[in-house]
């Protein structure tokens, strides 16, 4: 017999111990579910009467075959992750039954820069005791205006101020800011007039006349001029009465006054008003009054009316004249006439 021979008789006997071979299992009827295994407790492996599966505690598995929460009253429906959270009649849902960790439903804004101020549209999330940290639950948030950055998250409206002297100039500006606004800005809405922004000392722009001399009495046109509190040394306010110098190379001298040519100094001037500029008063040669009868002769100004007196009696003769005086008339006029012999001093009424 060859070895070949020999290996194929071998493989036949094999199979044919396989087909010989009886068959597994209890083929008994004992009055038992087939399949079951029985563990030799007479609890375990019974049938109630619902066809559920008991565990040998009479208590637990409800009638009904709803799942126990643990605490024997059964008044929790579904809790498939075990966190108490369920559905009760007066409750909320368990917004994630998946997940132990998450319970319930919030309104939220995100906060990723988690300064305390969200921003964008209001979100509902499924959170546990607390929010994540890149959500700010205050429902007056959402206005957070840089979320990028936790120093800023405000809008305010200000004007810019480059030479810090809480003046603002130009528009009105939008800012994303938050506690303070930026070095070089101004909130004040009632500001953004400063006309010089160059300088922290100029602000403000005030109407004034052009004072060279220093005497307080302007002159030209009306000048708009950029100051601080008060107009520049070299400017007067925007009065109507000393925007009038009539000479604001000379401080001494800057109104126009009126008076009259006062040749002899007598304080009694003659001739037509002129307009003069002066001081506080006319100059000494020129006064109000237009009264000198004879402006060469200091002791002469006014005009009396009298009647010649050649006897010197006081009384004198003729028709009345007006005769140019001081005080008083010359001595050979008199202020009443009627003198019927001017030549005797002792006679002058009721004369032969």
């Amino acid at each position: 017999m060859t070895t070949q021979q020999f290996k194929k008789g071998l493989w036949l006997l094999l199979a044919l111990a396989v087909l010989l071979a009886p068959a597994c299992g209890d083929d008994s009827d004992d009055g038992l579910n087939d399949g079951d295994a029985n563990d030799g407790d007479a609890s375990d492996g019974d049938i109630s009467e619902d066809g559920d599966a008991s565990d040998g505690d009479a208590g637990d598995g409800d009638a009904d075959g709803d799942a126990s929460d643990g605490d024997g009253t059964g008044d929790c429906q579904v809790d498939f992750d075990q966190d108490g959270y369920c559905f009760k009649e007066g409750d909320t849902p368990d917004c994630d039954d998946s997940d132990p960790t998450l319970y319930r439903l919030v309104q939220a804004y995100a906060d990723f820069d988690r300064d305390g101020h969200g921003w964008g549209d209001l979100q509902e999330l499924c959170i546990g005791l607390s929010l994540p940290p890149t959500y700010v639950e205050n429902l007056d948030n959402g206005v957070d205006c840089d979320d990028s950055d936790s120093s800023l998250y405000r809008i305010v409206q200000a004007y810019v101020d480059m030479d810090e002297d809480e003046h603002g100039w130009g528009e009105v500006q939008e800012l994303c800011i938050g506690d303070y606004l930026p070095p070089k800005y101004v909130e004040n809405l009632d500001n953004g007039v400063d006309c010089d922004d160059d300088n922290a000392n100029r602000w403000q722009s005030l109407s004034g006349y052009y004072d060279e001399d220093g005497d307080n009495y302007g002159w030209g046109p009306l000048e708009t001029v950029c100051t601080g509190d008060s107009l520049p040394p070299d400017h007067i306010p925007a009065d109507e009465s000393l925007g009038v110098d009539c000479d604001d190379s000379d401080p001494d001298v800057y109104q126009i006054l009126r008076g009259h040519f006062d040749g002899d100094g007598d304080g009694h001037g003659w001739h037509e008003e002129t307009e003069l500029c002066a001081g506080e008063t006319l100059p000494d040669n020129y006064v109000e009054t237009d009264d000198d009868c004879d402006d060469t002769d200091e002791d002469l100004y006014q005009e009396l009316q009298g009647y010649y007196d050649s006897d010197d009696d006081g009384h004198g003769t003729g028709d009345a004249e007006m005769i140019c005086s001081g005080d008083q008339l010359p001595d050979d006029y008199a202020p009443v006439g009627g003198d019927c012999n001017d030549d005797d001093p002792g006679v002058w009424d009721n004369c032969p």
